[in-house]
């Protein structure tokens, strides 16, 4: 069985989730299109964790010239001077070189992805938006196709266009996996309830090694002394995670401003800790979220560097809440972590948390953020469920690769049969 995971393939993701697929199925080869690691480049050691990393060439001159007189070239000049509006426009000529140098690897391009695709069995697409649906044009006959709805790709994708693309993409596909019953009906109310029958539900899940960091993290009171120490997070107050990313459908700006209303009564009660160390590339917004960080009358924490698992460890067992109210999500790592060190979460209503409250793990639900601040007093006064603190053991029931590698498992023995 050959596999073949494409779209977003992050390696932080993708890694414990292949090697937990190859303990179940040893007889499995498993490649990856598009591997990268946010905040540090990919590593020779990184790659050993796959059967094969797949990386589209540069094209060498040698290469190019050898299509320009091909059947597949002839044709992509056809399909480039049609689609011209005015084909006698002078700029077009005036760049004709690096036209034809264009078309050219597009044709070498197609020829890669075609031949690639031809020697898997099983596709599964990772996040899709444009970065899955491009490929459709590249699938054969003999592909089995899974695409793996993250959250965002189904519930903050918008445009005719887009959807026309992921629709052609979810017509071909044998499988479409979602996280939750709630993200089920979404896509089926989005799409057509006629993939019902396509539609799974799982989750990609966490492995031992990152749980048993957090936990070792918390054991060591003496290096958590010296992370508080390094990142200015005081011990005499309650420390509020406001996000997890640079993001902003994160939402900082409004949370804060929330915050703010009550800084003169809470800024000796709590400590923000705000990172954003990575997908903070809109520099306007991160530096806006600056700014009111640096005007704000609570103590803070702005983290802009990238963190090491470990790291994340150690900065997780210092706070006491976390504030998850993101426009949309489908689960995120940040919320696992926490409730397995049974942190608070304050989380959105409208966020398709479904699974989770099935499972009997305790949160607090905010309708909109303007009642961040009543969930903040709940907090503060202690009026709270007492299993709130008591998550751990169900949350690693729910999200440990454990328990959510096997059923991806039987989703790839299953077409496989096919």
């Amino acid at each position: 069985m050959k596999i073949l995971l494409a779209g977003h393939i992050s390696f932080n993701l993708i890694a414990p989730y292949t090697r937990r697929v190859k303990q179940i199925l040893p007889m499995s080869e498993i490649g990856v299109l598009g591997l990268n690691r946010p905040g540090t480049q990919i590593r020779d050691e990184d790659k050993i964790v796959f059967d094969e990393v797949i990386e589209k060439p540069t094209w060498t001159k040698k290469k190019l010239y050898k299509v320009l007189f091909s059947y597949n070239f002839i044709k992509h000049c056809l399909s480039f001077f049609i689609k011209q509006k005015n084909v006698f426009n002078y700029k077009i000529y005036l760049n004709l070189k690096q036209t034809i140098i264009n078309l050219a690897n597009e044709v070498l391009n197609d020829e890669f992805y075609k031949n690639t695709f031809q020697r898997f069995d099983i596709i599964n697409f990772q996040y899709i938006d444009r970065t899955s649906t491009k490929y459709l044009q590249y699938l054969n006959a003999n592909n089995k196709v899974v695409l793996t709805f993250w959250g965002s790709d189904l519930m903050c994708t918008a445009g005719v266009e887009l959807y026309e693309e992921q629709l052609r993409l979810i017509d071909r596909a044998d499988r479409l996996v979602v996280h939750s019953l709630q993200m089920r009906e979404i896509l089926l109310s989005k799409y057509g309830r006629k993939y019902l029958d396509k539609v799974r539900l799982n989750y990609f899940g966490l492995e031992d090694i990152k749980f048993n960091k957090i936990s070792k993290a918390e054991a060591d009171k003496k290096g958590l002394k010296e992370y508080a120490q390094k990142w200015q997070i005081p011990e005499n107050k309650i420390k509020l995670l406001i996000g997890y990313s640079g993001a902003k459908s994160t939402r900082h700006h409004r949370i804060l401003e929330e915050l703010n209303k009550k800084s003169e009564e809470w800024r000796d009660k709590f400590h923000l800790v705000i990172p954003m160390t990575y997908n903070n590339n809109d520099k306007e917004y991160f530096k806006a979220i600056e700014n009111l960080i640096n005007k704000t009358e609570y103590s803070s924490t702005h983290i802009v560097e990238y963190l090491t698992d470990d790291e994340v460890a150690y900065l997780y067992n210092l706070i006491d809440v976390f504030i998850n109210i993101r426009e949309s999500d489908a689960f995120n790592a940040t919320m696992v972590e926490t409730l397995y060190l049974n942190k608070i979460n304050i989380v959105g209503s409208w966020l398709p948390y479904e699974m989770i409250k099935r499972s009997g793990i305790n949160y607090l639900e905010v309708e909109k953020i303007s009642d961040i601040n009543k969930a903040l007093y709940q907090v503060l006064v202690g009026d709270l469920n007492p299993n709130i603190r008591h998550n751990k053991e169900k949350i690693y029931k729910l999200t440990s690769n454990n328990y959510t590698v096997p059923k991806w498992c039987d989703i790839y023995k299953e077409l496989y049969q096919l």
